[in-house]
């Protein structure tokens, strides 16, 4: 079971990256549905003996039990609720998961001297963490505070395939929603805002000079 929801997890993840372009294109609800089920054939069906999601697993890994509650949360609102642009990850928290992140993953790949993931292994005072970060996130990202609570649960029943809480709490894909986030965040409070002047009021004053 476990497995099966590895596969369709990271299906829907590569599957829904374009989805937020179709919907700038005006794609109705049945041609996104139509285009989620084309895109899920072509990626779990096995051409040449495994499919494109076996060898996207074997590069990056299994999605975290929080990223795979935060898919259905955006699928949720994508296909329930009127389109939005409004995502669980935005504003602050991609700042302060990148705060988190980018140690985690230098310690891992042992550009630092001690090992933050080895913490996830007794996790004892790391929950203590998890649980301030996920009272924080409620406040303006509950959808995300939920999902986090939802992998702690999940780690705490065994029910995830690592023994590590790191694994059922964040990955890599998070830490790249997160470097989007923030490099927007970045981009918008360094270029200059657009004019909120109407093209009449631009005409009218070109009139008049």
């Amino acid at each position: 079971m476990t497995e099966i929801i590895s596969f369709m997890g990271l299906a829907l993840l590569m599957a829904g990256l374009p989805v937020p372009l179709i919907q700038r294109f005006g794609a109705s609800r049945l041609a996104l549905l139509v285009y989620l089920c084309v895109s899920l054939v072509i990626l779990l069906v096995p051409w040449n003996g495994h499919s494109v999601v076996y060898y996207v697993r074997g590069v990056v890994g299994d999605l975290s039990v929080a990223s795979l509650v935060l898919l259905c949360v955006i699928y949720g609102r994508t296909f329930l609720k009127p389109f939005s642009t409004h995502q669980p990850i935005r504003g602050q928290v991609g700042g302060v998961l990148l705060a988190i992140l980018l140690p985690l993953y230098a310690s891992t790949l042992g550009y630092l001297t001690f090992d933050l993931y080895g913490w996830g292994y007794e996790p004892q005072w790391l929950l203590i963490g998890v649980g301030l970060l996920m009272f924080w996130a409620w406040q303006t990202q509950p959808a995300l505070a939920l999902a986090w609570l939802i992998g702690v649960v999940s780690f705490a029943c065994g029910m995830t395939g690592s023994q590590n809480l790191w694994d059922a709490l964040f990955d890599p894909f998070m830490a790249f929603a997160a470097i989007g986030v923030a490099a927007s965040s970045v981009m918008r409070a360094v270029l200059p805002k657009k004019s909120t002047r109407s093209a009449v009021t631009e005409a009218v004053l070109r009139k008049a000079a």
